[in-house]
């Protein structure tokens, strides 16, 4: 009997923490993606089912049991595979979600809710106009550039240099 009470309440916790988290997410979402309309509502919860999909996959891949560096890898990867298909600057967060079009707010928007979602520390930091996420600060060596996004470094700026300059 005593045991069924310790495995009830820890379904209990387990339900009442998932729930926390998904009102966690819905709340940061609606920063991304504002509006109290029906079509907005069901923007939000569509990005709220890819991305507790993204987190199921992560988890069933036990990435929190990963080392630092090699969780960050595995996240950097499920990120860029399942979402930043196509660099694009008019990307919004809607486009990322929806068609995988991103630019570097958006991309880093989209680390930054995986990274709260692990409980990863993380500091934004822009280097000579690009941005980077700092995951784990006090580490400071791993750092998680956004793909394709920098005008400096991107495959349509070196086209554009050898074809002009």
């Amino acid at each position: 009997m005593r045991t069924l009470r310790h495995i009830t309440l820890l379904l209990a916790t387990l339900f009442w923490f998932g729930a926390i988290q998904a009102a966690k997410l819905d709340e940061q979402l609606a920063l991304f993606l504002p509006g109290s309309g029906i079509q907005e509502s069901s923007g939000r919860l569509y990005a709220q089912q890819q991305l507790e999909a993204l987190f199921g996959r992560l988890e069933a891949q036990k990435v929190r049991t990963k080392k630092p560096a090699r969780m960050l890898a595995m996240l950097q990867a499920e990120v860029e595979a399942s979402f930043l298909q196509q660099p694009s600057l008019a990307a919004d967060f809607h486009a990322l979600i929806k068609r995988g079009e991103y630019n570097q707010n958006t991309a880093t928007a989209l680390y930054a809710l995986v990274l709260t979602y692990f409980q990863i520390p993380y500091q934004l930091q822009v280097q000579a106009a690009h941005l980077v996420l700092l995951p784990r600060p006090d580490d400071n060596t791993v750092l998680l550039d956004i793909p394709g996004t920098d005008p400096l470094r991107g495959k349509a700026a070196q086209g554009f240099r050898q074809a002009y300059v």
